[in-house]
Protein backbone atom coordinates (compact mmCIF):
# COMPACT_ATOMS: atom_id res chain seq x y z
CA UNK A 1 0.00 0.00 0.00
CA UNK A 2 1.87 3.42 -1.05
CA UNK A 3 1.79 5.77 1.44
CA UNK A 4 2.78 9.44 1.56
CA UNK A 5 4.08 11.03 4.60
CA UNK A 6 0.69 12.90 4.54
CA UNK A 7 -1.22 9.63 5.41
CA UNK A 8 -2.87 9.75 1.85
CA UNK A 9 -2.87 6.20 -0.06
CA UNK A 10 -5.19 4.77 -2.82
CA UNK A 11 -7.87 4.05 -0.14
CA UNK A 12 -8.02 7.81 0.81
CA UNK A 13 -8.09 9.01 -2.73
CA UNK A 14 -10.80 6.39 -3.25
CA UNK A 15 -12.98 7.29 -0.59
CA UNK A 16 -12.17 11.24 -0.99
CA UNK A 17 -13.45 10.84 -4.74
CA UNK A 18 -16.61 8.55 -3.78
CA UNK A 19 -17.44 11.21 -1.00
CA UNK A 20 -16.95 14.08 -3.28
CA UNK A 21 -18.46 12.60 -6.18
CA UNK A 22 -22.08 11.91 -4.14
CA UNK A 23 -21.84 15.17 -2.58
CA UNK A 24 -21.63 16.99 -6.06
CA UNK A 25 -24.42 14.51 -7.42
CA UNK A 26 -26.58 14.52 -4.66
CA UNK A 27 -26.74 18.67 -5.19
CA UNK A 28 -27.25 18.50 -8.93
CA UNK A 29 -30.00 16.14 -8.17
CA UNK A 30 -31.56 18.22 -5.99
CA UNK A 31 -31.06 21.41 -8.26
CA UNK A 32 -32.73 19.86 -10.79
CA UNK A 33 -35.30 18.49 -8.93
CA UNK A 34 -36.07 21.90 -7.92
CA UNK A 35 -36.20 23.05 -11.50
CA UNK A 36 -38.77 20.88 -11.87
CA UNK A 37 -40.74 21.79 -9.27
CA UNK A 38 -40.51 25.27 -10.49
CA UNK A 39 -41.80 24.33 -13.91
CA UNK A 40 -44.54 22.45 -13.18
CA UNK A 41 -45.37 25.65 -10.86
CA UNK A 42 -45.25 27.70 -13.76
CA UNK A 43 -47.42 25.09 -15.80
CA UNK A 44 -50.04 25.21 -12.99
CA UNK A 45 -49.99 28.99 -13.00
CA UNK A 46 -50.62 28.97 -17.08
CA UNK A 47 -53.14 26.16 -16.83
CA UNK A 48 -54.92 28.53 -14.24
CA UNK A 49 -55.13 31.39 -16.99
CA UNK A 50 -56.10 28.83 -19.28
CA UNK A 51 -59.18 28.05 -17.13
CA UNK A 52 -60.01 31.21 -16.56
CA UNK A 53 -60.38 32.09 -20.44
CA UNK A 54 -62.37 29.34 -20.67
CA UNK A 55 -64.75 29.91 -18.19
CA UNK A 56 -64.89 33.57 -19.81
CA UNK A 57 -65.40 32.53 -23.31
CA UNK A 58 -68.30 29.92 -21.84
CA UNK A 59 -70.33 32.74 -20.52
CA UNK A 60 -72.54 33.76 -23.66
CA UNK A 61 -72.31 30.66 -25.86
CA UNK A 62 -75.25 28.18 -26.42
CA UNK A 63 -75.89 25.12 -24.22
CA UNK A 64 -73.70 22.61 -25.92
CA UNK A 65 -70.54 24.27 -26.37
CA UNK A 66 -71.21 26.49 -23.34
CA UNK A 67 -70.94 22.75 -20.98
CA UNK A 68 -68.00 21.44 -23.18
CA UNK A 69 -65.94 24.89 -22.31
CA UNK A 70 -67.22 24.91 -18.49
CA UNK A 71 -66.14 21.63 -18.08
CA UNK A 72 -62.82 21.82 -19.72
CA UNK A 73 -62.25 24.48 -17.15
CA UNK A 74 -63.40 22.53 -14.60
CA UNK A 75 -61.20 19.93 -15.62
CA UNK A 76 -57.96 21.57 -16.10
CA UNK A 77 -58.48 23.35 -12.36
CA UNK A 78 -59.03 19.34 -11.26
CA UNK A 79 -55.39 18.60 -13.19
CA UNK A 80 -53.67 21.14 -11.40
CA UNK A 81 -55.34 19.78 -7.52
CA UNK A 82 -53.44 16.83 -8.89
CA UNK A 83 -49.98 18.05 -9.80
CA UNK A 84 -49.80 20.34 -6.89
CA UNK A 85 -49.77 16.91 -4.43
CA UNK A 86 -47.35 15.50 -7.43
CA UNK A 87 -45.10 18.43 -6.18
CA UNK A 88 -45.93 18.18 -2.46
CA UNK A 89 -44.80 14.57 -2.47
CA UNK A 90 -41.87 15.03 -4.84
CA UNK A 91 -40.67 17.80 -2.71
CA UNK A 92 -41.01 15.97 0.23
CA UNK A 93 -40.31 12.36 -0.65
CA UNK A 94 -37.65 13.15 -3.65
CA UNK A 95 -36.13 16.61 -3.01
CA UNK A 96 -36.00 17.09 0.61
CA UNK A 97 -33.99 13.81 1.88
CA UNK A 98 -30.95 15.18 -0.56
CA UNK A 99 -29.92 17.96 1.39
CA UNK A 100 -28.83 15.68 4.18
CA UNK A 101 -25.52 14.77 2.14
CA UNK A 102 -23.61 17.67 2.64
CA UNK A 103 -23.42 16.61 6.40
CA UNK A 104 -23.44 13.07 5.85
CA UNK A 105 -20.22 13.49 3.00
CA UNK A 106 -18.78 15.49 6.08
CA UNK A 107 -19.09 12.54 8.64
CA UNK A 108 -17.50 10.39 6.23
CA UNK A 109 -14.48 13.06 5.46
CA UNK A 110 -13.97 13.50 9.35
CA UNK A 111 -13.52 9.29 9.56
CA UNK A 112 -11.01 9.49 7.02
CA UNK A 113 -9.32 11.96 8.49
CA UNK A 114 -8.73 10.09 11.77
CA UNK A 115 -7.51 7.06 9.24
CA UNK A 116 -4.79 9.41 7.65
CA UNK A 117 -3.58 10.74 10.70
CA UNK A 118 -3.08 7.37 12.26
CA UNK A 119 -1.16 6.03 9.08
CA UNK A 120 0.88 8.94 9.21
CA UNK A 121 2.15 8.60 12.78
CA UNK A 122 2.33 4.90 11.66
CA UNK A 123 4.42 5.75 8.88
CA UNK A 124 6.53 8.22 10.94
CA UNK A 125 7.03 5.83 13.97
CA UNK A 126 8.48 3.23 11.46
CA UNK A 127 10.81 5.91 9.74
CA UNK A 128 12.11 6.23 13.56
CA UNK A 129 12.66 2.84 14.17
CA UNK A 130 14.28 2.25 10.85
CA UNK A 131 17.00 5.14 11.96
CA UNK A 132 16.96 4.18 15.11
CA UNK A 133 17.99 0.21 14.01
CA UNK A 134 20.83 1.96 11.37
CA UNK A 135 22.25 4.54 13.39
CA UNK A 136 21.99 3.02 16.57
CA UNK A 137 21.91 -0.51 16.37
CA UNK A 138 23.53 -1.63 19.23
CA UNK A 139 20.06 0.04 21.56
CA UNK A 140 18.27 -2.67 22.45
CA UNK A 141 16.28 -0.24 24.43
CA UNK A 142 15.62 2.54 21.93
CA UNK A 143 14.61 -0.31 19.50
CA UNK A 144 12.74 -1.99 22.03
CA UNK A 145 10.56 1.43 22.85
CA UNK A 146 10.64 2.27 19.36
CA UNK A 147 8.99 -1.57 18.14
CA UNK A 148 6.22 -0.80 21.04
CA UNK A 149 5.67 2.30 19.58
CA UNK A 150 5.11 1.55 16.38
CA UNK A 151 2.94 -1.41 17.47
CA UNK A 152 0.71 0.99 19.33
CA UNK A 153 0.60 3.08 15.80
CA UNK A 154 -0.14 -0.66 14.01
CA UNK A 155 -3.17 -1.23 16.04
CA UNK A 156 -4.28 2.23 15.58
CA UNK A 157 -4.06 2.52 11.64
CA UNK A 158 -5.82 -1.07 11.90
CA UNK A 159 -8.22 0.27 14.05
CA UNK A 160 -9.19 3.36 12.04
CA UNK A 161 -9.22 1.51 8.78
CA UNK A 162 -11.85 -0.64 10.17
CA UNK A 163 -14.06 2.04 11.55
CA UNK A 164 -13.95 3.93 8.21
CA UNK A 165 -14.66 0.72 5.97
CA UNK A 166 -17.59 0.76 8.22
CA UNK A 167 -18.76 4.07 7.69
CA UNK A 168 -18.04 4.02 3.92
CA UNK A 169 -20.19 0.53 3.92
CA UNK A 170 -23.04 2.35 6.07
CA UNK A 171 -22.70 5.63 3.64
CA UNK A 172 -23.02 3.56 0.85
CA UNK A 173 -26.25 1.08 2.20
CA UNK A 174 -27.50 4.70 2.66
CA UNK A 175 -26.71 6.18 -0.54
CA UNK A 176 -28.23 3.31 -2.48
CA UNK A 177 -31.31 3.14 -0.32
CA UNK A 178 -31.75 7.14 -0.64
CA UNK A 179 -31.79 7.18 -4.44
CA UNK A 180 -33.82 4.48 -4.50
CA UNK A 181 -36.47 5.51 -2.76
CA UNK A 182 -35.97 9.42 -4.43
CA UNK A 183 -36.48 7.61 -7.77
CA UNK A 184 -39.46 5.51 -6.73
CA UNK A 185 -41.31 8.78 -5.10
CA UNK A 186 -40.41 10.86 -8.20
CA UNK A 187 -41.91 7.80 -10.80
CA UNK A 188 -44.77 6.84 -8.75
CA UNK A 189 -45.67 10.78 -8.18
CA UNK A 190 -45.64 10.83 -11.77
CA UNK A 191 -47.64 8.01 -12.62
CA UNK A 192 -50.37 9.38 -10.32
CA UNK A 193 -50.73 12.83 -11.64
CA UNK A 194 -51.05 11.23 -15.23
CA UNK A 195 -53.26 8.85 -14.42
CA UNK A 196 -55.44 10.70 -12.58
CA UNK A 197 -55.67 13.48 -15.41
CA UNK A 198 -56.10 10.57 -17.92
CA UNK A 199 -59.42 9.95 -15.95
CA UNK A 200 -60.34 13.93 -16.31
CA UNK A 201 -59.36 13.83 -19.91
CA UNK A 202 -61.20 10.80 -20.87
CA UNK A 203 -64.61 11.93 -19.08
CA UNK A 204 -64.13 15.16 -21.01
CA UNK A 205 -63.71 13.98 -24.29
CA UNK A 206 -66.13 11.87 -24.28
CA UNK A 207 -68.64 14.77 -22.73
CA UNK A 208 -67.28 16.41 -25.99
CA UNK A 209 -67.86 13.64 -28.41
CA UNK A 210 -71.64 12.99 -27.33
CA UNK A 211 -72.57 17.09 -27.58
CA UNK A 212 -74.96 17.54 -30.15
CA UNK A 213 -72.81 21.06 -31.35
CA UNK A 214 -75.68 20.79 -34.62
CA UNK A 215 -78.34 22.04 -32.22
CA UNK A 216 -76.02 24.91 -31.03
CA UNK A 217 -75.70 25.80 -34.47
CA UNK A 218 -78.99 25.45 -34.82
CA UNK A 219 -80.05 27.69 -31.83
CA UNK A 220 -77.91 30.23 -33.20
CA UNK A 221 -79.69 30.27 -36.46
CA UNK A 222 -83.19 30.35 -34.89
CA UNK A 223 -82.39 33.66 -33.88
CA UNK A 224 -80.69 34.95 -36.98
CA UNK A 225 -83.28 33.81 -39.30
CA UNK A 226 -86.12 35.85 -40.77
CA UNK A 227 -89.44 35.22 -39.15
CA UNK A 228 -92.16 33.89 -41.55
CA UNK A 229 -94.14 36.40 -42.20
CA UNK A 230 -98.20 36.53 -41.09
CA UNK A 231 -100.63 35.68 -43.35
CA UNK A 232 -104.33 38.25 -42.45
CA UNK A 233 -106.84 35.34 -41.74
CA UNK A 234 -110.00 37.23 -43.07
CA UNK A 235 -107.88 38.22 -46.51
CA UNK A 236 -106.58 34.01 -46.82
CA UNK A 237 -110.25 33.75 -46.18
CA UNK A 238 -111.37 35.82 -49.35
CA UNK A 239 -108.75 34.44 -51.90
CA UNK A 240 -110.31 30.81 -50.47
CA UNK A 241 -113.70 31.57 -51.92
CA UNK A 242 -113.01 32.60 -54.85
Amino acid sequence: MMTNRGGIDETSRYVRSLVFDTEQNCLNLRNGLSSFLRAQTRLRDKSQKLSNVLRVFAERETTGIKNCLTAAAEGMSEIEKYRKEMQDRIDVKSREPLGMYAAICDGVLDDLKVREVAIRKEHDKQLALDRIQVRESGNRTKISQGQIELSGANHEANTSSMALAETVERFELKKVGDVRACLQEFVYSQMFFYSKSLEVLTDLMALINSTDFDADIEEVCDRVRPAAPKVDARRASSRSGI
